[in-house]
């Protein structure tokens, strides 16, 4: 309601979108963002994306993939995630099993048998709540007793509840994976409110109907003058794009609410690298200041966080490596710098 009448005060309609339904579904079910943090992990997530509802995997293939095992060397490439807190653990370090394991018990995937039916020769799935000595058959209707077949048989595991929708989650688990890291780096001292996925329609104000992932209402910057802060964000997974429409689209509604008593915020988030193109779409989103011999100085209102961001327990752990940036960023504010620095006026590192 909050956030609704906030939109609607400037000329905008604004529900929560069948997508952000889904996402706060998901968010529930993990027992909330910090619960998220397990979607970190790119093998989990390619784990999630791989199989469709209808497919089941072995424990081992799940492994394999959450620990992204080398073909060559056959090691799992861990490293990067191995200190990643996700539940109480008594040994120091996270193994791709431990990952799988939380998913178990967060209901994302259930265990079953995998079997063949001795009549139409078809394979079934049967859940383990399900299993019985005498099975039936779901094509034909036959029934058989499963026993023989339990000797050479591993459990297999299917995508469960929201986890087996065939709709990837509506994008949900990026929206989750940017929404956990930043309310990391508020800290629990500036975050007010925050909604996934939110459907925004003009009234009054100049913008196009579209859809927001999130919206995030926030403490302001001791520098900014204002007293709140509010982002808008959109999110894709490794594969998605941040087109042209979407910048435009975002940057109408942030116009839209200008006048407010926050600083407002246009933020891109994607689980994987941006492309060139997108951060030639995402760098025309900034606002013009004022134009001196020549040069444009624009407005610092676009923040963009790839998997290089989200994926480290703080914002620029790694990023820091390689450019100027301010490592420990507090404020939208700083965020929107940082990205500055990284993709649109690029300032390296003179080692990196």
């Amino acid at each position: 309601e909050l956030i609704s009448n906030i939109f609607e005060t400037y000329g905008v309609k604004a529900k929560p979108s069948p997508a952000g339904l889904v996402t706060t579904r998901l968010l529930s079910q993990m027992g909330g963002l910090q619960g998220c943090r397990v979607f970190k992990i790119a093998g989990v997530r390619s784990l999630i994306k791989k199989y469709t509802p209808d497919q089941s995997f072995e424990r081992t293939e799940a492994i394999t993939m959450i620990g992204d095992l080398d073909p060559a060397t056959h090691q799992p490439r861990f490293d990067a995630y191995k200190r990643l807190y996700i539940e109480q653990r008594d040994k120091p370090e996270l193994k791709p099993e431990d990952a799988f394991l939380y998913l178990l018990k967060k209901g994302v995937f259930r265990a079953g048998l995998k079997l063949a039916c001795p009549n139409c020769q078809l394979d079934l799935w049967v859940s383990l709540d399900d299993a019985h000595t005498t099975t039936q058959c779901v094509y034909c209707g036959f029934g058989f007793n499963v026993l023989p077949q339990l000797r050479d048989r591993n459990w297999a595991y299917r995508r469960s509840g929201l986890f087996g929708r065939d709709d990837h989650q509506r994008g949900g688990i990026p929206v989750a994976v940017t929404l956990q890291q930043l309310d990391t780096m508020l800290s629990y001292r500036g975050l007010l409110a925050y909604l996934p996925g939110m459907q925004l329609t003009p009234s009054t104000a100049p913008i196009e109907e579209c859809e927001a992932d999130f919206v995030l209402l926030a403490t302001g910057s001791p520098r900014s003058g204002h007293p709140l802060t509010l982002v808008i964000g959109e999110c894709k997974d490794a594969g998605g794009e941040i087109t042209e429409e979407d910048v435009r689209k975002l940057t109408a509604v942030a116009r839209a609410l200008d006048d407010g008593p926050w600083e407002v915020f246009i933020l891109f988030a994607k689980c994987g690298e941006f492309t060139p193109a997108e951060i030639e779409h995402c760098k025309a989103g900034r606002r013009k200041l004022f134009e001196h011999a020549g040069e444009i100085v624009y407005l610092e209102d676009i923040i963009m966080l790839s998997r290089r961001e989200l994926e480290p327990y703080t914002l620029y752990e790694e990023t820091q490596k390689e450019f100027e940036v301010q490592a420990y960023a507090l404020f939208f504010d700083d965020l929107a710098h940082n990205t500055n620095n990284v993709y649109f006026e690029p300032k390296r590192k003179a080692h990196a």
